[in-house]
């Protein structure tokens, strides 16, 4: 819904022209017990539910708990972070079979 969603907001918000190509990731196998069925929907409370029809603009994502639709115009890259661990640091620990998942990273 996500990809949908934002989609649509791009094309109320731009120039009529704009030409919007949304991607999908999954098809929707993975929400035929969820969202495409009747009774889960009334179970949750979905039918009657309009997401936000516009994200909320933070200027610094950083400084909020994200609950909801957000856009931000900063961009943080995330490796200058306070605590962020470089990935090959993070990676190093991680062993097959311990529960965790492999990672490869190239030289």
């Amino acid at each position: 819904g996500a990809v949908a969603l934002v989609a649509g907001w791009a094309a109320r918000t731009l120039a009529k022209d704009t030409r919007i190509a949304a991607i999908f990731p999954d098809g929707p196998q993975r929400y035929f017990d969820t969202i495409y069925n009747d009774h889960y929907c009334h179970q949750h409370q979905l039918l009657d539910w309009q997401p936000t029809p516009q994200p909320t603009t933070l200027t610094d994502p950083n400084q909020h708990i994200i609950t909801s639709w957000t856009r931000t115009t900063t961009i943080t890259n995330p490796t200058l972070l306070r605590g962020a661990v470089p990935i090959r640091k993070a990676a190093a620990g991680i062993q097959p079979g311990n529960g965790s998942l492999e990672v490869k990273i190239p030289a």
